[in-house]
């Protein structure tokens, strides 16, 4: 029963920086810095999933963390080198995304 709950939460969380990016980009019509900054974190996540996956023995908390934070550094790396400056901006955002990502690998872990 909670599997199928689970589902469409990690779902949710998967989706949210992409949409996110996806609805700045629609109303500037020019702006694909948070869209490219949404594929940076997935790619942190998927690279940070494949690293530490192997590992059964770590905590699913500091593999959710370790997720997180990749992920939150790469979406920052891709808003600075695509022109955005503003530096609580960049980390809001780009923790934000992160969060996404850790809190979808826990909820993949519990199942």
């Amino acid at each position: 029963m909670m599997s199928s709950v689970r589902f469409p939460i990690s779902v949710a969380l998967a989706a949210a920086p992409l949409a996110a990016g996806l609805v700045r980009y629609l109303n500037t019509g020019r702006d694909t810095r948070m869209l490219a900054a949404a594929v940076a974190s997935m790619l942190g996540a998927f690279v940070a999933s494949r690293v530490w996956s192997g590992r059964s023995g770590a905590p699913s908390l500091a593999i959710a963390a370790a997720t997180a934070a990749l992920s939150a550094v790469c979406a920052a790396c891709a808003m600075y080198l695509l022109g955005a400056r503003a530096g609580a901006g960049i980390w809001a955002i780009a923790l934000a995304f992160g969060g996404c990502w850790g809190a979808r690998r826990l909820t993949k872990q519990a199942e």
